[in-house]
């Protein structure tokens, strides 16, 4: 071979190997950039597991007081803490004889919210006519009654589900809709 085949051959060779230097640098930053990325939702699911999911002894004193109170007789399904306008709720899912009732209570122990699941055929016929009128071809998936922190009814909520989604109606005691916010 000739001295010029011999630097071909050795730049071909060094231009192979720089290329897979390159090729090997990049896979392992796009290794590291998914990794960190993984990590990023970890961590995030993380700090909305401490928004989210909670057990009874997470709950501050006076929560836990109401919770044991307003419980019992019922199996607790879950315990989650939301912020809504600037407030800490702590919603308690429970089921009562076959049925849901949820409850929304305050960080300071007060129960401002109930909802009960109920039937639409134990209301007034009246009632599940204006309803159904409400919720117009949607399918009804669950209906619940909903009462204030004194246990006073305040209208109904009923979860349906249109084209395969699911989304809530909020109704007065009427069984007409309410406006949103409301």
């Amino acid at each position: 071979m000739t001295n010029s085949k011999h630097i071909g051959v050795a730049l071909l060779v060094a231009a192979i190997l720089l290329a897979g230097g390159l090729f090997a640098q990049q896979q392992q930053k796009a290794a590291q950039q998914k990794a960190t990325k993984v990590e990023k939702q970890e961590k995030e699911e993380q700090e909305e597991g401490t928004e989210g999911k909670l057990a009874l002894k997470d709950l501050p004193k006076p929560v836990q007081a109401t919770v044991q109170k307003e419980t019992q007789g019922s199996e607790i399904v879950g315990i989650s803490k939301e912020t809504i306008e600037g407030k800490t709720i702590y919603e308690i899912e429970t089921k009562v004889k076959g049925h849901t009732r949820d409850m929304l209570i305050d960080e300071k122990g007060v129960l401002t919210e109930v909802e009960e699941e109920t039937s639409l055929a134990s209301l007034p016929a009246a009632l599940q006519a204006e309803i159904k009128t409400s919720i117009g071809k949607a399918k009804l998936v669950k209906l619940e009654t909903v009462f204030n922190g004194s246990k006073v009814k305040t209208g109904y909520s009923a979860l349906v589900e249109t084209g395969g989604k699911q989304s809530e109606v909020e109704m007065g005691l009427d069984g007409k809709p309410l406006a949103k916010g409301k």
